[in-house]
């Protein structure tokens, strides 16, 4: 690349003498080394806006996996309040349409609730619960149909 145009600037003679001192050490013209000096920011400034950029773009990629994830996670916690919200339903409808005790009913309607808000894994739980208090009503009443109801809200026929 050849070097036709001139630049002018003035400098104290302090930076003066060090420009000339390095460039000595370089072993070339004050005019090179200024040259050489320019030409090393630019390649600077460049490498740092394409790290910028980088950075920036890995930032974007980060943010957009973490978004990824959560969209993935509350869907998945939807599906499975869904889950929940059709069993609650469900043990609902065919509560209503059996002679139960009051007892029966009261405990099917507070499990639903509570399986409205935990984990599909501790509905075993909450059934095994109801299953004793359906038993404890059964032999009171002598109902057969209570633990029908049971079996089903367990998934067991």
């Amino acid at each position: 690349m050849s070097r036709d145009n001139e630049i002018a600037t003035y400098v104290s003679d302090e930076t003066k003498a060090e420009l000339d001192r390095r460039a000595e050490v370089e072993g070339i013209s004050r005019s090179q080394y200024l040259n050489d000096l320019i030409h090393r920011e630019f390649q600077r400034d460049e490498q740092e806006r394409a790290a910028s950029e980088l950075r920036a773009e890995q930032r974007i990629r980060a943010l957009m996996n973490e978004a990824a994830d959560e969209i993935r996670q509350a869907s998945e916690e939807m599906r499975e309040m869904n889950a929940k919200a059709g069993a609650y339903a469900a043990a609902n409808f065919e509560l209503l349409k059996r002679d139960h005790t009051d007892g029966v009913r009261r405990d099917a309607l507070e499990t639903g609730s509570r399986r409205l808000r935990q984990d599909l894994d501790d509905t075993h739980a909450d059934l095994d619960g109801v299953a004793e208090n359906a038993d404890a009503d059964r032999e009171s009443s002598g109902s057969d149909d209570d633990e029908s109801l049971v079996d089903e809200l367990r998934g067991e026929e």
